[in-house]
């Protein structure tokens, strides 16, 4: 597989007080579209605030509807901005406008990723909040795989050293083969399972996906990692967090308790804001 072709998606969220994206998740999509020599298509989702009472106070809809107005002018700002430095960088590039309410925005913006070779997106802080829900569309419904970008993130694009989190599953394994065209100009590769059962049979040593992985890395290894603490997640972002990993490679549903990674409650602020960029398939 070849990246010929890559979505970012800046989200405006539905609430009033919302900051704009972060001009990060672009610069970073743009520099990894120049080292694959990729098509950038810049996805700018829009929510719309709305309010069902305020129909029927006119004074109150005028307001919801100039604040809305407001919001997409800011972001066709952001957008035609992003677009002509994207393009400064020689980077061939399109912008699409996706504007409207939660379900509408998804739908839109899970489609455009269905186009593409992968996907990249920045959490937001709050919770339920329209990157929230487009993270998880993008993830489980588009079919394509998902970069996800910590927001402080200051890192290579050229992923030089990827830590692969290998349970054995078809979702870990689709992952891998998604993360080939990384994989093959990494320096370093490391394999780590989670010793969570103390019956050997339900582990997957890594051992098998090594032996392929070899072939296209020179400098893999194997590592065990004890799950001490009961929570997968955490022992995860602590070793990718010590290693200084520059990507995290991992099936969005692998395992049952990998799941909680994703949408757990307790670790749901993983998504918020990831230790190092996570390639997701699902």
């Amino acid at each position: 597989m070849t990246i010929k072709t890559i979505l970012v998606a800046p989200i405006f969220e539905a609430q009033v007080d919302a900051p704009a994206p972060a001009h990060s998740v672009v610069a970073f999509a743009t520099q990894l579209a120049c080292r694959h020599g990729a098509h950038l298509n810049i996805c700018l989702g829009v929510g719309r605030i709305s309010l069902p009472s305020a129909a029927i106070v006119a004074e109150v809809q005028g307001l919801l509807n100039q604040t809305n107005e407001d919001r997409r002018t800011a972001a066709k700002v952001f957008g035609d901005e992003t677009l002509r430095w994207a393009r400064s960088e020689g980077v061939t590039t399109s912008l699409e406008f996706v504007y409207g309410d939660y379900s509408q925005v998804c739908e839109k913006m899970t489609g455009f990723a269905r186009a593409s070779d992968i996907s990249i997106a920045q959490p937001h802080d709050q919770l339920f909040s329209l990157s929230e829900t487009v993270i998880e569309e993008l993830m489980f419904s588009s079919g394509r795989p998902l970069i996800l970008l910590p927001s402080k993130w200051k890192g290579s694009v050229a992923f030089l050293r990827i830590v692969i989190a290998w349970d054995g599953s078809a979702k870990a394994a689709r992952a891998v083969g998604d993360a080939m065209p990384f994989i093959d100009g990494a320096s370093e590769i490391e394999i780590v399972t989670i010793k969570e059962d103390s019956n050997s049979r339900k582990q997957s040593s890594g051992v098998d996906i090594a032996s392929r992985i070899v072939r296209h890395a020179r400098n893999v290894h194997l590592t065990e990692l004890p799950c001490v603490t009961g929570d997968i997640a955490q022992t995860l972002r602590d070793h990718v967090a010590m290693t200084r990993a520059d990507l995290l490679v991992m099936g969005a549903y692998g395992h049952s308790r990998f799941r909680q990674f994703i949408i757990g409650g307790v670790t749901r602020s993983v998504i918020a804001d990831p230790p190092v960029p996570v390639l997701l398939s699902y």
